[in-house]
């Protein structure tokens, strides 16, 4: 093949430049699992599995609210 061909020229092309680095997104679990660390929660998986521990949880972990669907006039 001739070397001034645009194709051959971009087959043998070698990159200068590498790609930027990032560190990779974090996981759903990931952040879930940092949020239950900050609460404090230890063996958040056997919690998991009684649903009203698990209830419980996500009640301490939404902090004071109203309660849902209580109107206020």
């Amino acid at each position: 093949m001739d070397k001034g061909r645009r194709v051959k020229r971009i087959f043998e092309n070698k990159p200068v430049e590498s790609r930027i680095k990032k560190r990779p997104r974090l996981r759903w679990l990931e952040k879930v699992e940092e949020d239950l660390r900050e609460m404090k929660v230890k063996r958040w998986r056997q919690k998991a599995v009684d649903r009203e521990e698990l209830v419980s949880i996500i009640f301490r972990a939404q902090g004071p609210q109203r309660a849902v669907g209580s109107s206020s006039k």
